[in-house]
């Protein structure tokens, strides 16, 4: 009997994992999403699982295959799929991601130990393009589907299965194989599925997309934050920059947050979105790569800059304290670029909502000064956010309307 009992509440504890949560809403604000670049734009196709070089340069996705992009000059050139040895002629490949070093490709291919097993392939710097593709092993994989692999260094992964579980895994060096440290099968993170997972460099954020039921299934991004109390990880939180499902006819239309890449310092996130897909009956419900920079941080405070390496150097424009502040109905932002270039200065209000474009065009050096003023968009008294970008680096200042 004791046994009995003993195996009624874990099965309970299992069906309360995979129940659909009703998570708050994490106290950092994101701006309002926008398209990455309009090549990850295609229609009929998913764009999923973003992952960036360590020098922002390059990206690699999956849409049905694996896939690179390069920048240049600021924008994202036109897509090209990876050879042969990432994607076999006749093979579906899916769920990519990339190493610290960005010397190791990851995904998820058919074939090995279960139908989806995670492969990997090393940067071959003789042939200058990836190698061979390895078979990541029976201690990764399982029969299961094994959908993504995260690496947080060369000895410690995280992987996702279509079971609902992240696995975490270590090296073991002296046995020279990986072992399975966490399923999180008893905490928030296990139980519906997540589609992809991503963590700052100080490990102390972890961002993925889980299902949760809203009129059915749909896909949010999350976030949880490391507890240093019980040095584990803390509850599930929502982003703010979820769309919700909506129900055309018998189909699903938006509602689709999925496979996070979020930068080391955690204040730019890319990410798979369906959020403008055509809410026509006959429209491809498809998703495309969407970008949004961190606007407060969880502290409540205002994001100060984002250098395009992540390293402290000379920043390419200034953004000045607007004046008069607090304000009412009108107010001037001065700012001051150093390099030409494409500049965007949008406003947004408390909850990552843009108000307006201000700026989004190219600009040679010099200083300028704008008008902003409140009445023309029938805002109310309260919190507003101003942010500058140029080529990948950003900074946010903080207005108070009041009436």
């Amino acid at each position: 009997m004791k046994k009995l009992n003993l195996l009624i509440v874990i099965m309970l504890l299992f069906f309360i994992q995979i129940l659909p949560q009703n998570w708050p809403t994490a106290p950092e604000v994101w701006s309002e999403p926008v398209l990455l670049d309009s090549v990850f734009n295609v229609p009929y196709k998913w764009h999923e699982a973003p992952a960036l070089t360590p020098n922002l340069d390059t990206i690699y996705f999956a849409k049905g295959s694996i896939w690179c992009s390069v920048k240049s000059n600021g924008r994202w050139e036109t897509p090209e799929q990876l050879n042969l040895n990432i994607n076999p002629n006749g093979v579906y490949t899916r769920n990519c991601s990339i190493s610290k070093d960005g010397k190791r490709l990851y995904f998820s291919g058919w074939g090995g130990y279960g139908g989806w097993d995670l492969w990997y392939s090393d940067w071959d710097t003789l042939t200058n393009d990836w190698g061979p593709r390895y078979n990541m092993g029976p201690a990764i994989n399982s029969a299961s589907v094994d959908l993504y692999l995260y690496e947080v260094n060369k000895d410690t992964i995280y992987t996702t299965s279509d079971v609902g579980f992240p696995n975490y895994f270590i090296y073991d060096n002296k046995k020279e194989q990986w072992v399975k440290v966490d399923s999180f099968w008893n905490h928030q993170l296990g139980g519906a599925e997540m589609m992809g997972l991503s963590l700052t460099k100080n490990k102390k954020k972890m961002y993925f997309g889980k299902f949760r039921n809203e009129k059915e299934w749909s896909l949010d991004l999350c976030v949880c934050y490391w507890d240093t109390v019980i040095n584990y990880w803390g509850d599930v939180k929502y982003l703010n920059i979820n769309t919700k499902c909506i129900i055309v006819g018998n189909l699903k239309r938006r509602g689709a947050e999925c496979y996070p890449w979020i930068s080391k310092n955690g204040k730019i996130l890319i990410f798979s979105s369906n959020r403008d897909v055509s809410l026509e009956p006959d429209s491809s419900n498809t998703t495309s790569l969407y970008i949004s920079y961190l606007l407060i941080d969880e502290n409540g405070d205002t994001v100060t800059t984002v250098s395009k390496n992540e390293t402290p150097n000379i920043k390419s424009f200034t953004l000045e304290q607007n004046y008069p502040n607090p304000f009412n109905p009108s107010t001037i932002i001065n700012y001051s670029v150093f390099e030409n270039g494409n500049i965007r200065l949008v406003v947004y209000d408390a909850l990552g909502k843009k108000i307006t474009e201000l700026v989004n065009e190219y600009k040679l050096k010099g200083n300028y000064t704008l008008h902003f003023n409140a009445r023309k968009y029938n805002l109310a008294s309260g919190s507003y956010y101003y942010q500058l970008i140029q080529d990948g680096k950003y900074e946010v200042k903080k207005m108070i309307l009041t009436k």
